[in-house]
């Protein structure tokens, strides 16, 4: 694939660096049946048909206006034999999927509960960042319904949420299988989680070496500089 390009709406969600390092983290293998829940405009899709060929990767997405930016997104990359996009509740998959239908399943959920913080009174921004359209454990509840025995969930959280993700994930069998944290700076406190689960697999759990997005204020590290080379590659 060509250097990617990405169309975002001029207002509402906006993506930042999260779905970069999600796309980096995630296991891949050709074959795989890929699920990402609340796609937004389609960029973790897109992020990992450039780091695996041969994937089959659905993108559902609850808001119009960003289903059809990541239809025209998947267009303008050629992917469309590739990527689906579908409109879609997530709370809603079990009504469009069979169970166990996919081998990974890709997530940024929302970050915080409805309870934390001033929500955006940007209805886009709004449900991206709050529980406004669906609680973590219904995001869980759901990955896990699609998710193959043995098949993996890989979400992006908030260090706070750690501990009651990795509850909801037991209570669904999700084992965690590897955790890695992400810093803005190496002697800064962490800012994100990545975590990786397995269903039904009883697993030991890995702790990655941590990510560190930035050497110094404005320049990227070195790990993170690689990530966007293969964005434009």
């Amino acid at each position: 694939m060509d250097e990617l390009k990405i169309i975002q709406p001029e207002k509402g969600y906006r993506y930042s660096l999260d779905p970069f390092i999600l796309a980096n983290f995630v296991p891949l293998k050709p074959g795989d049946r890929v699920i990402d829940l609340g796609t937004g405009n389609g960029i973790i899709p897109l992020l990992l048909t450039q780091r695996q060929k041969g994937l089959k990767i659905i993108g559902i997405e609850i808001q119009e206006e960003l289903v059809f930016i990541a239809r025209k997104n998947v267009r303008l990359h050629g992917l469309e034999g590739v990527i689906e996009i579908l409109e879609l509740d997530i709370k809603e998959v079990s009504d469009n999927f069979p169970p166990a239908s996919f081998d990974l399943v890709v997530g940024n959920p929302p970050y915080w509960p409805v309870r934390a913080g001033r929500i955006n009174p940007d209805a886009g921004k709004a449900i991206a960042r709050h529980e406004v359209a669906i609680t973590l454990s219904e995001y869980l509840a759901s990955a896990a319904y699609l998710t193959r025995v043995n098949g993996i969930i890989s979400l992006i959280i908030l260090p706070s949420r750690l501990g009651e993700v990795v509850d909801i994930m037991e209570r669904q069998k999700i084992s965690p299988s590897r955790l890695q944290f992400v810093h803005s700076y190496s002697d800064s406190p962490a800012k994100l989680v990545l975590i990786e689960g397995i269903k039904l697999a009883p697993c030991q759990l890995r702790i990655e070496r941590p990510f560190v997005i930035y050497k110094r204020p404005e320049v990227y590290s070195d790990e993170m500089i690689a990530i966007y080379k293969r964005c434009d590659s």
